[in-house]
């Protein structure tokens, strides 16, 4: 039988009153309470990923009924309950039991009050898991961990000194220092650690708001509790290297051996500091890896941080979007990307533009923020360029036919492009050819064009989008074109030579070519136009594209005709060479209104 909630009132909200006793049967009442006058309460965070369902007893206004429940929200209640002190009755707000999750209207009326309910909350409980009968000491003993380890952790990276130092803290701690115990660590107290830090409650997206809003924030594990700012330390020292390695791999053979769970709440603790700082577009996009049921949760997941942050720059100011599940996730976006166009970043939006979108009829110029696995990276300096030179944005938004018109010019199309860069350049397939043959290959390209007079410097500056950095560009190239010809030799193949490029001597300080490389390159293609620019596009780029200017716009864009007048299809962000900092204008791009073009973006 499915439980019937009652309805709520304007402005009410529902609180969760657990009624004390230690079996295993829970029972509790639901009250409707005003959100203005609201009584002392605790906000619930859980992990939802369990589809693993029991009952709880639940009185709702006199009315008494069975509510299915998944094992984790029962195990935090229960252990919610056993850790009250004394007979008193704890009251709480959990998401799951507080919302109606089958109506769509309620819902959408909650999430808006969301922000609101986790602001005013006593504090935020965040139930990281059941531990096991070692997560007490094992708390203790992490606590020691970390008061040994601040004051006296060396700041080089991995030497003899850092090694006797894991090595000593591992003695003053009683325990072994096993570097690489993937199957977790003979200490059944370092084991807890392990899964406490491990927890996948820091992957959901609605982890944020829970975590953001309010400032009086505690984690449990069990009935035991911690502060946040336990995990957070420890998670910050294992990043840094400050806590042995003991602690950086999980527990079953198999599983990602790279602490995810340290580095998340480490961006938590981040976000906790400056999201009211951050543009709402820096939210969206630094949070879009979270979990999440439902793709609209993605950006309704954050409606109480994005409001609360724009209240904190525009004081009285609300969020204009509407939150409502009668809406496609489509909808939702493209709703959310006219309201960002308005904001201050502008044309900032096209930084997530770059894969085919996973969601059917996604216009071409909003972001697919369903999508979790890495996403194309935000050119690294693109505050520093400026294409379209001092033009004004020039943008109108048409609503019900979801497309937007920019003005701007077409500077050049797309003659050459090849494979994802960094694919091509480390790691070939046998039909590309051997390691490094990429890099010469595109490099002659280059040398072919009478655009440039140095283009080994044009080639490396290309590459990685002309990031900051310390060697020139033939010194990365000769330390690129050494890691290639170790691994040629390795394969009984001939070594490359690169007219101009030399390999570092062994006396040579080493460089972080590799770091300057994979940023802006990361999964895009390198291309040749057909007036010899030389550039980095988006992965769906073909022969053919153009490489477009718009007014306001501090990078080229690369466009695909529709076949219809002026309309087209946003690829992506380019970098190319040469039209980075408004050299267009030195042409006849922007001069008058009749060279303009009208880009159509559908």
């Amino acid at each position: 039988m499915q439980y019937t909630y009652r309805d709520l009132e304007s402005n009410h909200i529902r609180l969760l009153h657990l009624n004390v006793g230690a079996s295993g049967e829970i029972s509790c009442k639901l009250s409707h309470e005003n959100l203005d006058f609201l009584p002392t309460y605790e906000a619930l965070s859980y992990r939802w990923a369990d589809s693993r369902m029991t009952e709880i007893t639940v009185d709702e206004e006199g009315q008494q009924q069975r509510l299915p429940v998944t094992i984790s929200l029962f195990s935090a209640l229960h252990n919610l309950r056993l850790a009250a002190p004394g007979s008193m009755a704890r009251t709480v707000w959990a998401d799951a039991l507080c919302i109606n999750q089958n109506d769509t209207s309620e819902k959408s009326v909650q999430i808006k009050l969301m922000g609101e309910v986790y602001r005013k909350a006593r504090r935020v409980v965040t139930y990281i898991g059941d531990g096991d009968s070692y997560t007490q000491s094992a708390i203790a003993m992490a606590k020691k961990m970390m008061e040994w380890a601040r004051p006296r952790a060396p700041t080089s990276s991995f030497s003899d000194k850092k090694m006797q130092y894991y090595h000593e803290l591992c003695s003053h701690l009683g325990i072994e220092n096993t570097e690489w115990a993937v199957e977790g660590h003979p200490d059944p107290n370092v084991r807890s650690i392990q899964m406490m830090l491990n927890a996948s409650w820091s992957r959901r997206v609605w982890i944020l708001q829970e975590s953001l809003l309010n400032d009086n924030m505690i984690m449990m594990c069990g009935p035991h509790e911690m502060p946040w700012t336990m995990l957070h330390d420890m998670g910050t020292l294992i990043t840094e290297g400050k806590l042995p390695f003991i602690l950086r791999y999980s527990l079953r053979p198999g599983q990602d051996r790279d602490l995810g769970s340290a580095k998340a709440i480490r961006r938590m603790a981040s976000l906790r500091r400056d999201f009211k700082r951050m543009a709402l577009l820096d939210i969206i996009n630094s949070t879009h890896h979270l979990l999440c049921f439902d793709p609209r949760d993605k950006i309704y997941g954050l409606y109480g941080v994005l409001n609360a942050r724009n209240e904190a720059a525009q004081h009285s100011a609300k969020m204009e979007l509407e939150v409502s599940y009668q809406k496609s996730a489509g909808d939702v976006y493209t709703d959310t990307a006219m309201f960002l166009l308005s904001q201050p970043t502008g044309l900032g939006l096209f930084t997530s533009i770059g894969f085919e979108p996973n969601i059917q009829g996604l216009p071409s110029w909003v972001p697919d923020w369903s999508e979790s696995r890495f996403k194309l990276c935000s050119l690294s300096r693109q505050q520093a360029y400026y294409a379209s030179g001092d033009t004004p944005l020039v943008l109108s938004v048409d609503k019900q036919l979801k497309r937007i018109t920019l003005a701007g010019a077409r500077i050049d199309r797309v003659t050459h492009v090849t494979g994802e860069i960094i694919t091509s350049m480390l790691d070939p397939e046998p039909v590309v050819g051997l390691p490094g043959q990429w890099a010469v290959d595109q490099l002659a390209r280059v040398r072919s064009s009478d655009r440039y007079s140095d283009p080994i410097d044009v080639f490396w500056t290309t590459l990685t989008a002309d990031a900051p950095r310390e060697e020139t560009s033939a010194q990365a190239l000769g330390r690129f074109l050494q890691m290639m010809n170790i691994r040629r030799v390795a394969m009984n193949k001939e070594k490359l030579s690169i007219p101009g490029v030399e390999e570092p001597g062994p006396g040579d300080p080493s460089g972080n070519w590799m770091h300057d490389l994979v940023l802006p390159a990361a999964e895009r293609l390198f291309c040749m136009t057909d007036k010899g620019y030389c550039g980095i596009v988006p992965p769906r780029t073909c022969v053919g594209d153009t490489i477009a200017i718009v007014r306001g716009g501090r990078v080229p864009l690369v466009f695909r005709d529709c076949g219809r007048q002026d309309e087209v299809k946003l690829l992506g962000e380019a970098y190319v060479h040469g039209l980075m900092n408004g050299e267009a204008m030195d042409g006849q791009a922007f001069r008058g209104q009749p060279t303009d073009s009208r880009f159509v973006v559908v």
